[in-house]
């Protein structure tokens, strides 16, 4: 499972999924064009050659969501296989929403998402209700200011949403001293803040630009359109701190920034004043941080307090989603308390707990004869132990979540580890800070397994493909195609068959030939699937249905169903002796049972997985 995190904004929707590092950026409006009327929906503007006299149609109004239609057409396309490829019945969905939002829109918000779409859950970021302003004065509002300025001076622009918007980003600065730089633009033509806005002819180019920056386009121009400005350029944004020049009776965003700030609790004031944050789009406008800091610093109470306004790191339009992904980071790290359990095998007694790591704990593995373990954790280590004695032996630092680790020799001196940083490492604990990089993914790795009867690390990832990586010279050996998204991943004890889980099928290959040794299709996802030792049997985990299910290894014919869990279930495995099976489960436990009577055979209960 996956969380897409999707801040809804009302000029571009920003979304991605958790684990990775960017969101992409995607219109959120429906355009038709003026000449052919061809409708363009998202992204599917970029492929229009004439961006001159776009109609646009937003699903907000004011910053809320009300035209739902629209806004289905534009989700439609951000899920499909061209942007996202994204599965909805497979992804859990974290949601921004405005401050203040109306009932009746979060009722319609979570019918669309549920009804519609079958999201498996969904989180809608909550806003903060009792000290947050609305200030009425936004990137779009300023983008139509600066339409009607220019088509009233100069040219008719009404219809030119698109290169306005190109030329407010460009060119329009907050004022530091508004008079003193409308002194300055007296001058006209002759002031230094005059510029020359090269407008796109769609044909040499789609994009306008300040003249004397792109020499080389203007060159290519044979008839260049000129768009002066002048005082537009800091006139235009004045209206942040100044909404009444624009008919809007209210003050600027720095008195709601003081307003909200004094509206808190008085010892969380001087914290508040110091730790003023600017997001969203027109926070990338120059000037904008150090005017509201003077601003507020005027408005602040006289004891002291220090106003600072910061600017996060990375695109200001993308902060909303980079908290939204930090906190399904966190919630993830908290799906685990971090203190891997050993236990005895034929009874689930409690053996010890390995104490140390500050994540969730995604896999766990004893050596051949149980006197090591290792663990891979959300806090981004892998950590070797002690089975014996809990000792923390090695802690392997990573740079993002690990997801799996193995050992890679008997001596279990030699550990191969994967995770969201797409690669496969292998580490001598003798020399920790030293990795070797077997293999750079072009996707997150979900499992990494070490292969000793070939001496091969085996690594999945979020795709179709299964890698055979040869850590001594850092080669691909063999590339396994499961046809679709593999789950999960599973030796038998000899090493000489393969398996895996990829959507509604179940592979097993051979690892002496690397030919598929069996192919069955189920009438379910499988999550999980798991061969016993003589390979008359395999265990498999339901996707959605959460049963375990014993099968026949040549037929795939079901012979046993079980329904123990009460979440998603995760791995499966054999004893040595086949008798026995594992599977563990998202609901915090594992359950054994016999292969025989086919009757659990103890249940471990953990405090999560």
């Amino acid at each position: 499972m996956r969380t897409l995190i999707l801040d809804n904004g009302s000029h571009a929707i920003k979304a991605g999924y958790s684990d990775s590092d960017h969101p992409i950026l995607v219109p959120n409006t429906v355009t038709r064009t003026k000449r052919t009327k061809r409708v363009y929906v998202a992204d599917l503007i970029d492929k229009s050659s004439d961006l001159s006299g776009l109609y646009y149609r937003s699903p907000f109004d004011r910053g809320y969501l009300v035209h739902w239609d629209a806004e289905l057409a534009i989700w439609d396309r951000l899920l499909s296989d061209d942007v996202l490829g994204c599965r909805p019945t497979d992804t859990d969905l974290t949601l921004t929403e405005p401050v203040f939002n109306f009932p009746r829109i979060q009722q319609s918000m979570d019918e669309i998402v549920f009804e519609e779409y079958c999201f498996r859950s969904l989180i809608r970021a909550p806003a903060p209700k009792f000290s947050a302003l609305n200030a009425d004065v936004g990137g779009r509002m300023l983008t139509s200011y600066l339409k009607e300025t220019v088509s009233f001076r100069y040219w008719d622009m009404m219809d030119e949403t698109y290169i306005i918007n190109a030329v407010k980003e460009k060119c329009c600065f907050v004022s530091q001293d508004f008079y003193r730089d409308l002194e300055i633009a007296r001058k006209g033509r002759q002031s230094i803040l005059a510029v020359d806005y090269v407008l796109p002819d769609f044909t040499n180019t789609k994009k306008g630009f300040i003249r004397g920056q792109d020499p080389d386009t203007e060159s290519q121009m044979s008839d260049i359109q000129i768009l002066p400005l002048c005082n537009e350029r800091f006139a235009v944004p004045e209206a942040l701190f100044h909404p009444m020049d624009v008919g809007l009776d209210q003050g600027g965003i720095h008195l709601a920034v003081v307003q909200a700030i004094m509206a808190c609790e008085e010892r969380l004031r001087p914290v508040m004043f110091s730790n003023i944050i600017l997001v969203g789009g027109s926070a990338h406008i120059p000037g904008l941080q150090e005017r509201l800091q003077a601003e507020v610093q005027a408005l602040a109470p006289a004891d002291g307090a220090t106003v600072v306004v910061t600017l996060p790191d990375g695109p200001p339009a993308e902060n909303a989603w980079r908290g939204a992904r930090a906190v399904d980071i966190h919630e993830s790290q908290d799906n685990d308390d971090g203190k891997p359990i050993l236990r005895e095998g034929p009874t689930g007694d409690w053996l010890g707990t390995f104490l140390g790591h500050k994540g969730a704990v995604w896999s766990a593995m004893l050596n051949a004869d149980t006197s090591r373990a290792v663990t891979a954790s959300a806090d981004y280590t892998a950590k070797v132990w002690n089975a014996y004695t809990g000792e923390e032996l090695v802690s392997l630092g990573h740079e993002q979540i690990v997801k799996s680790a193995d050992f890679a020799n008997d001596e279990a001196t030699l550990v191969v580890t994967g995770g969201r940083d797409k690669m496969v490492r292998l580490f001598d604990i003798g020399s920790p800070n030293s990795p070797t990089t077997v293999l750079t993914h072009d996707v997150a790795i979900r499992s990494v397994k070490w292969s000793r009867h070939k001496q091969l690390a085996i690594c999945a990832g979020e795709g179709n493909l299964i890698k055979l990586v040869d850590p001594r010279t850092s080669s691909v050996v063999k590339t396994l195609d499961a046809g679709s998204s593999v789950t999960s991943v599973s030796l038998t004890h000899d090493g000489k068959l393969l398996s895996c889980a990829a959507g509604n099928r179940v592979l097993a290959w051979d690892m002496d030939a690397f030919k598929v040794a069996k192919d069955v299709t189920m009438s379910y996802e499988v999550s999980v699937a798991a061969i016993n030792p003589q390979r008359t049997r395999m265990v498999t985990g339901g996707r959605s249905d959460l049963l375990i299910r014993s099968c026949e290894y040549e037929s795939g014919k079901e012979l046993e169903t079980h329904k123990g869990h009460h979440g998603p279930v995760h791995d499966a495995c054999f004893s040595p002796d086949g008798e026995i099976y594992a599977t563990g489960s998202e609901d915090g436990t594992v359950r054994l049972w016999q292969t025989s009577p086919g009757t659990a055979y103890g249940l471990w209960q953990l405090r999560k997985l």
